[in-house]
């Protein structure tokens, strides 16, 4: 028989991957998966968080616990091993195990043992309570068990080189924000037609969150909450709801957000800094060389900036833009210049500019604007605004936006 490919499910914290695990071991959405004619899966979902701090012989004993379970609720009755040993033979008492699983499955039957959380074996492994061999073990499983695949699930981490001896044997995807439309989807459709949003509050949804689930649901899951609760009149979800729905998610629900933060490291949170924390914050993107001039009297060296740079864009808290950049030097003829083409270099953002925001809650387009500089756009909006004898609706805007100003 041919060996099922293994698959590898990575992406950030709270982007659906454990939940869609969960509908495959038992959701209605995967039950067609699961009983497809003729060739069934038996999934048995392994939170390894659940077996942190385990040694070798009671890792093994509670993940055979958690398949043996899992598969008698599907009518196949496996006899468990009663004691697991602490020698050289436990990967030939769990080889044993599976060998008595793979007689018990039904004619084409398959066993998906789904991973989550797979760094927690490498913190193990770190810490002591796992020997490193469990990687070259569990490589092996994978490349040889003809009724047996895997699953594995963790967060960006997983594409490290230290993960290539298992990276390597399956097929990977990375689970990433959603697009523009399918935020739209997400947002309008689990209530229509009873609660509409208007084009400029899905806008606004859409520029705060860029397409991340979690979020998205949040903000989402309170401005329903708050239109059923107010026993409004109007079902019509505006902009405005959805700015003071904003503001009270990032006061009282920013644990995950806090979560990003603290995970970072010293340099990586002064790297964030440097693109958020100064007047210019809103700006499209940062130079390179611009992130060192903001970081010049940190303690920090660019071999240690380059380090942060890297891990955030990995972890898609941070997105890198390549730029092209042309210099001119002078020919030996008279009056003769030729342009150079210099290597590539790249720029850096994690927020989203204030005049953009500004013009998608206007109905505008930011790039049909003339100039380059942001004074020069703010100006040709104004402009645009005075011509259509209507700057009050541009006054009210900054005044939500930045009530400080005016």
């Amino acid at each position: 028989k041919t060996q099922p490919h293994t698959l590898i499910l990575y992406g950030q914290r709270r982007m659906g991957k454990t939940s869609t695990l969960y509908q495959l071991v038992g959701g209605k959405r995967g039950q067609t998966i699961r009983e497809y004619p003729g060739h069934p899966i038996f999934p048995v979902y392994i939170d390894l968080q659940r077996l942190a701090g385990c040694d070798m012989p009671e890792f093994f004993a509670r993940l055979s616990q958690d398949i043996v379970r899992n598969l008698h609720k599907r009518n196949i009755r496996v006899v468990p091993r009663e004691t697991w040993s602490s020698n050289g033979t436990l990967f030939s008492e769990f080889d044993a195990f599976l060998d008595q699983i793979e007689e018990l499955l039904p004619e084409n039957g398959l066993l998906v043992l789904i991973i989550d959380e797979l760094e927690q074996l490498q913190e193990s492994v770190e810490r002591g309570r796992l020997s490193a061999d469990i990687f070259p073990y569990l490589r092996s499983l994978m490349q040889h068990r003809t009724r047996i695949t895997f699953i594995l699930a963790g967060t960006n981490q997983l594409v490290e080189d230290y993960w290539s001896i298992i990276f390597h044997v399956g097929i990977s995807r990375e689970i990433d924000s959603l697009s523009r439309e399918e935020t739209e989807t997400l947002i309008r459709e689990p209530v229509a037609p009873m609660i509409q949003y208007d084009d400029l509050a899905v806008d606004r949804i859409w520029l705060t969150t860029r397409g991340h689930p979690y979020f998205s649901q949040l903000i989402c899951h309170r401005l329903v909450s708050a239109t059923n609760l107010e026993g409004r009149r109007s079902k019509l979800i505006t902009i405005e709801d959805v700015r003071e729905t904003i503001n009270l998610v990032i006061e009282e629900d920013d644990s995950h957000l806090q979560h990003l933060w603290n995970e970072s490291t010293a340099v990586e949170q002064f790297v964030m800094a440097s693109l958020a924390g100064t007047h210019d914050i809103g700006e499209a993107s940062v130079s390179r060389a611009e992130i060192s001039a903001r970081l010049r009297e940190t303690a920090y060296g660019e071999d240690a900036i380059n380090i942060g740079l890297r891990q955030l864009e990995v972890r898609r808290l941070l997105i890198r833009t390549p730029v092209e950049r042309q210099i001119q030097r002078r020919l030996a003829q008279p009056n003769g210049w030729h342009p150079t083409l210099i290597s590539k270099d790249y720029t850096y953002a994690i927020s989203f500019d204030l005049l953009r925001t500004l013009c998608f809650d206007l109905g505008m387009d930011f790039e049909s604007l003339p100039g380059q500089s942001k004074p020069a756009k703010a100006r040709e909006m104004v402009n645009y605004w005075r011509n259509r004898r209507d700057v009050a609706k541009l006054t009210e805007a900054i005044r939500v936006e930045r009530g400080n100003i005016i």
